[in-house]
């Protein structure tokens, strides 16, 4: 190995203990972060199932675009036939 090849190893050691460092700082300043909770939790809301957030989470979604089940659905992302099934499941028309 040449003594080039050499250095460039070892300052590629280098830059990667660099940024090692600095991950380890950053997850340090994050551990001793106390401006606030990560999440709000609405304690009403504890509890619940995740099929009960999802239902709300629908019936919001299509409230909020008058009742229109298309644009609902392409608005969460699935399938139209997917949102109907849905609905059907919790009894919503």
């Amino acid at each position: 190995m040449g003594e080039g090849t050499q250095i460039r190893e070892f300052q590629l050691v280098l830059t990667a203990l660099d940024l090692l460092v600095a991950r380890l700082r950053k997850a340090e300043e994050a551990k001793h972060d106390t401006s606030g909770p990560l999440i709000a939790v609405d304690p009403e809301r504890l509890g619940r199932t995740l099929d009960d957030v999802e239902a709300d989470y629908i019936a919001a979604t299509v409230a909020s675009l008058n009742g229109n089940k298309t644009a609902a659905a392409t608005s969460l992302g699935i399938d139209r036939r997917t949102l109907y099934r849905k609905l059907k499941a919790r009894g919503a028309r």
